[in-house]
């Protein structure tokens, strides 16, 4: 199975959330993960507001960073072919269009969409996405 993983999966893989035990698990039992280029970004934003909140130790977004380009498990799609076809999704929707990449490379790729966030999650669902964790368990 080929999941898109969003950022709110991903940074649960780093900091310690209600998702994490299952994020994790997803990382080391699926086929393929694959995310925009863009999760990079989403990921060092989300721990340095941490670490600006005293969640994460100073310097743990970096270290994150490093890890997630070292991650055989994820691949890392370009963004700029994504852009249009995210565009038009979030115009849609309507719907943020960063959160829109992810769910224009579900739709190319065929693949299941991983998010804990429920306004993605639903319009994954009007979309015919498939999801992770399914509706029965989210």
């Amino acid at each position: 199975m080929t999941v898109v993983v969003d950022a709110s999966v991903a940074v649960a893989w780093y900091a310690e959330e209600g998702g994490s035990e299952a994020a994790l698990t997803l990382a080391a039992t699926a086929d393929r993960l694959i995310a925009p280029a863009f999760l990079a970004l989403q990921i060092g934003n989300a721990l340095a507001r941490k670490a600006n909140g005293g969640l994460v130790p100073p310097g743990f977004a970096i270290k994150a960073l490093r890890s997630i380009r070292r991650r055989p498990e994820l691949v890392l799609h370009p963004t700029e072919p994504l852009i249009e076809h995210a565009a038009a999704l979030a115009e849609r929707l309507p719907h943020p269009i960063y959160d829109c990449l992810y769910l224009a490379l579900a739709q190319r790729e065929g693949a299941t969409l991983a998010t804990f966030d429920a306004r993605l999650r639903a319009h994954a669902l009007d979309l015919s996405i498939p999801l992770w964790p399914s509706d029965d368990v989210a």
